[in-house]
């Protein structure tokens, strides 16, 4: 599903959605994500759940052209309006790599 009228920052983005994300209460979830961060259209985000593609962006992603590259970072945690419940994030085995065959070496965890 494409999203025709974004505003703002999300302007020019192409998202499209295949599956939704799992009940994350009671067990590990293993996330896929693969990012594509540059300055033009062919910025890329794509991520799976459990084998499964949940979603993909095009565009320019999380990257402000007037800020050198090196500025850009990764950052991950709970990050949400609040919640009534304890909301925890817990992360094992964590791999962050260039190359998709160190993160998912079987290519079980992301198949195209």
């Amino acid at each position: 599903m494409s999203l025709p009228s974004l505003t703002g920052c999300a302007q020019a983005l192409s998202v499209t959605r295949y599956n939704s994300l799992p009940d994350p209460f009671e067990k590990w979830t293993t996330m896929v994500y693969h990012l594509r961060l540059v300055s033009d259209q062919t910025g890329l985000i794509e991520i799976w759940a459990d084998g499964k593609k949940i979603s993909k962006t095009e565009g320019i992603v999380g990257f402000k052209p007037f800020l050198a590259k090196e500025s850009q970072y990764f950052k991950f945690g709970s990050y949400r309006n609040h919640a009534e419940f304890a909301t925890v994030t817990r992360l094992d085995h964590y791999v962050r790599s260039e190359q998709k065959a160190d993160v998912d070496p079987d290519g079980t965890l992301a198949p195209p």
